[in-house]
């Protein structure tokens, strides 16, 4: 038997559809940003908060600009991804952004529900 520690289909969809929201109704230093900016702007922001590694800035190859390096969503185990998505929730409450167009799955599984495959 084979258990899949790694984020699911479902979780992706829904920490998407969030960001998505995010990236239609806010704003950030006086500008609007996409939903993969803003992915990449909550994901370093919940990391630092939860103690997970960040991924780390270097420069261009070219010199001109930065590069965020080893920051990626789909690294995110299963309760990570939870925890993001409660976190992207949570942080649209405080900032006034409005959720729908939600794909409609729990975020937590049941209490003693095996998740394996």
């Amino acid at each position: 038997m084979k258990l899949d520690f790694q984020r699911s289909g479902q979780q992706n969809k829904m920490f998407h559809a969030i960001l998505g929201q995010i990236a239609k109704q806010a704003s950030h230093l006086g500008s609007t940003w996409s939903t993969e900016d803003w992915k990449r702007l909550h994901l370093n922001n919940f990391c630092k908060e939860r103690g997970l590694p960040s991924g780390r800035l270097v420069q261009a190859l070219d010199g001109q600009g930065l590069v965020q390096l080893g920051l990626q969503s789909r690294k995110l185990s299963k309760e990570e991804a939870i925890e993001f998505t409660e976190y992207l929730m949570a942080w649209c409450a405080q900032n006034g952004i409005t959720i729908n167009e939600v794909p409609q799955t729990p975020i937590r599984p049941q209490q003693g529900a095996f998740r394996g495959r």
